[in-house]
């Protein structure tokens, strides 16, 4: 094995085990129309996906009835990263309008900013809007910080994409809102789309203690092969 090679494999060792330290807290889904609120915790009763760190609900709140509504947190897309995909359908018109939140605590990521994407299409649909969030107290659904807003789109297809500055330190919090608003009653009204939120990292970041202990150990690893090589070549 050449010297490259073994410190590529030690520094990947490393990265890995950083890796392992970094995920944060379950996500949680909110689903409001009306005086109707459900609350979905990733691996809850109400949770269709097993996987850790997303949540897919597909149920009825009040007249919308989601077919699938999923969401996605760090623990599946990378630190501070998240995706809201709802794919949603109130019959005969949706009287209140439906707001679906995902939100994200324990975030630990250094960030100056998030960009955001949303897109879809929609029938019958009144409006759509998705905002984001950050909240330097940690806690869950806050709205303490603006990150950006997309939108009011119309019944068409529509897409999007804006970014905006933050001012967390860790460890805080990160919420997605999407807004649906209903057409014309009486008639099937219809909305598919999907909202990212990808962060936007600092540079001059200084490494945390934990990895400079992790890569500290990884360079001692590699100077005792070096040595033990040596040895062996020697005798």
């Amino acid at each position: 094995m050449s010297i490259s090679r073994a410190v590529l494999m030690i520094c990947t060792v490393v990265a890995l085990a950083h890796a392992g330290t970094a995920t944060a807290a379950p996500i949680s889904m909110q689903f409001v129309s009306g005086a109707i609120t459900v609350t979905v915790t990733d691996g809850g009763p109400d949770d269709a996906n097993p996987t850790d760190g997303a949540i897919t609900f597909i149920g009825s709140v009040g007249s919308w009835n989601l077919n699938v509504g999923t969401g996605l947190g760090p623990n599946v897309l990378g630190p501070a990263t998240m995706d809201l995909a709802s794919v949603s359908t109130a019959f005969l018109g949706a009287i209140d309008p439906l707001t679906v939140s995902l939100t994200q605590t324990d975030i630990m990521s250094p960030v100056i900013g998030f960009l955001m994407d949303f897109g879809g299409t929609g029938l019958n649909l009144a409006s759509a809007s998705y905002s984001a969030y950050a909240d330097d107290a940690n806690v869950a659904f806050a709205l303490s910080q603006l990150i950006g807003t997309l939108g009011p789109y119309g019944t068409t297809a529509f897409s999007g994409s804006t970014s905006g500055a933050v001012a967390v330190t860790g460890p805080y919090s990160l919420t997605q809102v999407l807004s649906l608003t209903g057409g014309r009653p009486g008639q099937l009204t219809m909305y598919s789309g999907d909202a990212q939120l990808s962060p936007i990292v600092r540079t001059d970041q200084v490494p945390e203690p934990m990895t400079l202990t992790l890569f500290g150990g990884g360079l001692a690893m590699a100077g005792a092969w070096l040595r033990r090589r040596r040895g062996a070549r020697v005798s």
